[in-house]
């Protein structure tokens, strides 16, 4: 691989390969005029888990809700979505962070972190208390566990 185009594909802590540009001597060597991207897969590792499955469309509607906080700059983000996942009801569908900031308006120190939170029922549309409850439960977890607090 190219020694400044190239990714190591990982499953936690075990790589499973390589993906990026060819080596600029080897694309010289077989005289291509643009560099390919090649990569390299084991591919055992990949089937050793259970496969995804289906969980049928819903006729429900989506609801998203959007949450901005500010936290610790070293906190890493990664903590914050494992600690709000593995706490959410079933019905909530994703959780991510879409935006992170640093600059005016955030305390030297602080970053701006931002989370979408998606929800749906797949047998009845959700109430406003559920979604609202919800993201108050999410709230009070990133203040007891990482002393986050609203971004107003």
């Amino acid at each position: 691989c190219h020694p400044g185009r190239c990714a190591a594909v990982r499953v936690g802590d075990r790589t499973l390969g390589i993906v990026g540009e060819l080596h600029p001597r080897l694309q010289q060597a077989s005289e291509l005029a643009t560099p390919p991207v090649v990569f390299e897969l084991l591919v055992a590792p990949l089937l050793e888990g259970a496969a995804p499955r289906f969980l049928g469309l819903s006729r429900m509607p989506v609801v998203r809700r959007d949450y901005a906080f500010t936290v610790a700059e070293r906190t890493p983000a990664g903590a914050i979505l494992e600690a709000v996942r593995g706490r959410v009801p079933a019905f909530v569908r994703e959780v991510e962070v879409f935006d992170q900031y640093r600059g005016k308006g955030v305390e030297a120190g602080k970053k701006s972190l931002a989370l979408r939170i998606v929800m749906q029922d797949t047998d009845r549309t959700l109430t406003d208390s559920e979604m609202e409850g919800v993201v108050a439960s999410i709230r009070e977890q990133l203040n007891e566990k990482f002393q986050a607090k609203p971004r107003t």
